[in-house]
């Protein structure tokens, strides 16, 4: 009998990462001042900083250096693409997942008016709730068959994904506009990115 290799990782000693779970790692500084945000499957985030980060983002080095890249090899002239040994089942791209129900983004509208959109995945169909980047008033409510990955895959292209450091209810706190401490902690974020 075999055993499956532990997906957990130790960041440190009291910090343990499912990789599977992961979706997205951004990591900022170095050291001591190193800070890695974290965006998982489910939509949840969450953000670790030292010692944590730093060895996090020396495992995700570690694993990406170990990819091989067959057509780089001599006299190799297969051209599929590059082969990841075991266990490098992380998935860090920028692409949203079908698993993820809820995500935030920053994009602009026809006219270049900034936009916080707010996307939802309930019961089968999805939600997009835009507000205004500069007031955080709420602009309505539109909604969507299936997953808002394929619903609003428009409003997605060309917009840069968010974190929030606490979700939300937009039913009951963000009818009308974001929460004032919200719309401070995104306006940070959409200066990183803009």
């Amino acid at each position: 009998m075999t055993s499956t290799p532990n997906p957990l990782f130790q960041a440190d000693d009291h910090l343990f990462l499912d990789f599977a779970a992961l979706n997205i790692v951004r990591f900022e500084g170095s050291g001591k001042t190193a800070t890695a945000h974290l965006k998982f499957k489910d939509g949840g985030s969450e953000t670790i900083k030292g010692e944590s980060a730093v060895n996090l983002q020396q495992r995700l080095t570690a694993m990406a250096d170990s990819a091989v890249n067959l057509s780089s090899l001599p006299g190799h002239t297969d051209t599929r693409e590059a082969v990841r040994p075991e266990p490098a089942s992380i998935d860090i791209t920028t692409a949203p997942l079908l698993g993820r129900n809820k995500a935030w983004f920053y994009g602009r509208d026809k006219n270049g008016k900034g936009l916080i959109l707010a996307f939802v995945n309930a019961k089968g169909s999805s939600s997009v709730r835009p507000f205004d980047a500069e007031t955080g008033i709420a602009l309505g409510k539109r909604y969507g068959t299936g997953p808002y990955q394929e619903s609003f895959s428009d409003l997605i292209e060309g917009a840069t994904e968010l974190t929030v450091d606490a979700q939300p209810n937009l039913e009951r706190d963000c009818k009308q506009r974001l929460p004032e401490r919200l719309l401070a902690y995104l306006k940070k974020e959409i200066e990183k990115v803009a």
